[in-house]
């Protein structure tokens, strides 16, 4: 899922702009890492997601960030700050240390700042109190992310298709086989359609770690060659997307 760098391979490029996405979330502290949990889990409603937000605005309007509603785990946050600052996908950094995934950038400090703040204004919210007596999980952090129509807001010549994403996470194989069977008949039918009429196509298939890209090359006996010598095998190709990616 490294979609925020993929679609360079067609010659898109990210825009790290004003405007990023806050997911309020759960920290699992542990005794070598905090790991960032899945924030569907929460089931966060509407009513709690408000009160949350209303406890926290007033701090990031003091570093310059408005913070607006959108959905329960959706608040809008724009602000100078942001302004050319890389952040990691929230789809990559679920289920894992969140070390690795913080920004390194120097006005990263300053969110890191608010990210310590809220936890500590969190901590005792009423919100978070009853959610404790229900056994729920609180939540005690945020994480910022980008849309890919925040990344890439004037790309047309190509589409994502995410399908595969929440089963993947799910750890569900079953339901994984379904969507891969889904894309089959209706994605890849559409570009197999394509490449029989000589359209100019490509397809990129993302891992957590890496991307696979294949567009069609012209045939010359040097390739029809290679392919005899060396034929193009599904095993080899899912294991280089897998090299690296973190076990469920």
């Amino acid at each position: 899922m490294p979609h925020e760098s993929a679609p360079q391979l067609l010659g898109a490029k990210p825009s790290f702009g004003k405007e990023a996405i806050m997911t309020p979330c759960h920290w699992q502290v542990g005794m070598n890492e905090v790991t960032l949990l899945k924030p569907q889990e929460l089931a966060l409603n509407e009513d709690e997601s408000r009160q949350l937000l209303s406890a926290i605005q007033p701090y990031f309007e003091e570093d310059g960030l408005q913070v607006v509603y959108e959905s329960p785990l959706v608040w809008r946050v724009t602000g100078d700050l942001l302004d050319g600052l890389p952040l990691a996908s929230i789809e990559r950094v679920v289920g894992q240390n969140i070390k690795p995934w913080m920004p390194e950038h120097q006005r990263a400090k300053t969110l890191q700042r608010l990210q310590s703040e809220m936890q500590m204004l969190l901590y005792q919210h009423p919100v978070n109190d009853e959610r404790s007596l229900k056994g729920r999980w609180s939540v005690n952090s945020f994480w910022l992310h980008r849309s890919l129509d925040q990344l890439y807001p004037d790309a047309s010549e190509f589409n994502v298709a995410l399908d595969l994403r929440e089963n993947m996470q799910a750890s569900n194989p079953k339901l994984w086989q379904q969507a891969w069977q889904h894309l089959d008949a209706t994605l890849c039918q559409s570009l197999s359609q394509a490449l029989d009429q000589n359209h100019d196509i490509s397809l990129t298939l993302c891992s957590e770690t890496s991307w696979r890209h294949y567009r069609p090359q012209p045939v010359s006996w040097l390739n029809k060659l290679h392919r005899l010598i060396q034929p193009v095998s599904v095993i080899k190709e899912l294991r280089a997307l897998s090299s690296g990616v973190s076990a469920p």
